[in-house]
């Protein structure tokens, strides 16, 4: 199998710029923490999940990326969480994941306006 690392962060790093630049809307997904988002060619998911005790009394943060057909059907999973699964990318992936997440959850909420209406509310 070919190693795709240098593709995956490529798709990543475009989704989180296309995304902080209001190109994509991603959506909730009935998961906390998850956010689906689909383009005419292709469906991407990213979430997050923390085991707060894994055996070490050390909390483990993780990332999950999906690559996904139009009408949403899994074809590549990539995890940051080491044995979680078959596409492990662990740490070379994780700070774009992790970017990736935040834009996704802030696209998904609103942020932006969220914030304009807090300051607007707290005026005065």
């Amino acid at each position: 199998m070919t190693d795709r690392r240098d593709d995956l962060k490529t798709v990543v790093r475009r989704l989180t710029e296309k995304t902080v630049a209001g190109e994509l809307s991603w959506q909730h997904t009935a998961l906390a923490d998850s956010f689906l988002v689909f383009t005419d060619r292709a469906g991407y998911g990213i979430s997050f999940d923390r085991v707060d005790d894994v055996g070490d009394g050390v909390p483990m943060d993780w990332y999950e990326f999906a690559l996904l057909t139009t009408d949403g059907r899994p074809v590549e999973e990539y995890s940051t969480a080491p044995g979680l699964s078959a596409n492990a990318v662990e740490e070379w992936a994780g700070p774009e994941l992790r970017e990736l997440f935040i834009a996704a959850r802030r696209s998904a909420g609103d942020a932006d306006e969220l914030l304009e209406r807090a300051l607007a509310d707290l005026a005065g």
